[in-house]
């Protein structure tokens, strides 16, 4: 049964993604954002709903929904993305690898959704695509998501966060705001084919002060945040599903 759930799961989320993708950059042509918009919050939904796991949000009434944040989520397995994708109550866009803006057809949906992407081996690229970030959330009145960690921890512990995630808000200078997701894990670690079923529990913590531009002021405010997600992982990840 679990080899026919994950084939059911790979084939449908192949084809669901190409279909959503063709459409998007079709009605994109057309100006059509907000439609785009559905259809992608549309495929995050089906494609949780794919492993038949059922999720819980906590935290969100701390949150202004008329502000702009940078929301900075741990990352063990690729049900992070379809579940805030689809769940997350804001209009937001994704900080992600250029490689996957590079992809054929989903990458050309993904730029016309102003996904962006960061090319981490040049610092320069990298510094104008920041600033690219930092007018599509103002223009668009989207707040971004971005995970610290730069990529899915393998055992679902949580890793060293990357101080280069924290340069949107030094130059956006919006709050950044813990995400602490707790369940993913379990429905698809990193490199495995498997998909379970889990209840997914997502804690959202208070917004905090983005950093200055010094390094001292920013490794300060990477701390508060890992700590602040850590403190929620050893607090809520032995509550059974």
């Amino acid at each position: 049964m679990k080899i026919i759930k994950s084939l059911i799961f790979f084939t449908a989320y192949f084809f669901l993604s190409l279909i959503a993708s063709f459409i998007i950059i079709f009605l994109s042509r057309f100006g059509l954002d907000k439609i785009c918009y559905k259809i992608f919050k549309l495929w995050g939904k089906f494609i949780f709903k794919l492993s038949g796991s059922t999720y819980e949000f906590f935290g969100l009434e701390k949150l202004d929904k008329n502000e702009l944040y940078v929301f900075c989520p741990n990352h063990t397995s690729s049900f992070d993305i379809y579940l805030l994708s689809a769940y997350l109550p804001f209009k937001f866009s994704w900080i992600s690898k250029i490689e996957y803006l590079k992809l054929p057809i989903i990458g050309k949906a993904m730029r016309s959704l102003n996904f962006i992407g960061i090319d981490r081996t040049n610092p320069k690229k990298a510094f104008a695509t920041i600033k690219k970030a930092v007018e599509i959330m103002n223009q668009k009145k989207m707040s971004v998501v971005i995970f610290p960690e730069g990529t899915r921890s393998r055992d679902g512990k949580l890793q060293e966060f990357k101080r280069g995630s924290l340069m949107l808000a030094v130059e956006a200078q919006k709050k950044i705001v813990p995400v602490t997701i707790i369940g993913n894990y379990e429905i698809q670690p990193k490199n495995s084919f498997w998909i379970n079923k889990s209840n997914v529990r997502v804690y959202f913590s208070d917004p905090i002060d983005p950093p200055q531009k010094n390094k001292e002021s920013q490794l300060a405010v990477l701390q508060k945040i890992y700590n602040e997600i850590k403190q929620q992982i050893d607090k809520y990840s032995n509550i059974k599903n």
